[in-house]
């Protein structure tokens, strides 16, 4: 009994990671690019604990993605705009 119980909740863990995994990649499309995150935090792990150094890893990405990047914090996608010409071209 106790077995069938742990096959069923690993079953259902595996069905509940797939089926996540899919809905994000289906949410992605035409999104600009950005860091990975992990999943319910998003990049909120990545980014720096002391508040005023937040703009440092900003830089970094700017530096790996692009003017415009998308990171995710807590399930929220948030765009971000970094430079003159990119905020012209975004408005």
């Amino acid at each position: 009994m106790a077995l069938g119980i742990t096959l069923l909740l690993s079953g259902l863990s595996v069905a509940f990671a797939l089926i996540f995994a899919l809905r994000r990649r289906q949410n992605n499309q035409g999104s600009p690019p950005g860091p990975a995150g992990v999943p319910l935090l998003g990049n909120a792990l990545q980014t720096s604990r002391d508040v005023s150094k937040v703009h440092l890893t900003m830089a970094k990405w700017k530096e790996e993605f692009g003017s415009v990047f998308k990171i995710r914090m807590f399930g929220n996608d948030l765009v971000v705009v970094s430079g003159r010409d990119a905020i012209h071209e975004v408005r």
